[in-house]
């Protein structure tokens, strides 16, 4: 419960029954996707971290997408503290078997 409160569930009910299934649905979305990147992409503090731990120092990425020899290419800003982690759990994904 507590790190669905810190995903934003704290702002039910509203007015239509709508508009509270989708926004118990995209939380409970989102914490699936962030326990599997936690499960196989990271490591130390940020595997057992909370969601607003790993979404401000992790996933909030200061860096520019750029284009290079017709390929889109991330580049991280170099002052960033946490670039080689998110490089690392990119590459962690990247060697993950293909699932088909």
């Amino acid at each position: 419960m507590r790190r669905s409160k810190s995903l934003t569930l704290t702002r039910l009910p509203s007015f239509k029954f709508v508009l509270d299934q989708a926004w118990c649905t995209l939380p409970a979305v989102a914490m699936g996707l962030l326990s599997w990147l936690q499960l196989l992409a990271l490591d130390g503090r940020f595997a057992r971290g909370e969601p607003a731990t790993v979404r401000s120092e992790l996933l909030d990425v200061p860096a520019k997408l750029t284009e290079h020899a017709r390929r889109r290419e991330l580049e991280f800003d170099r002052e960033w503290a946490a670039a080689h982690r998110a490089v690392a759990a990119w590459d962690r994904i990247q060697a993950l078997p293909d699932p088909g």
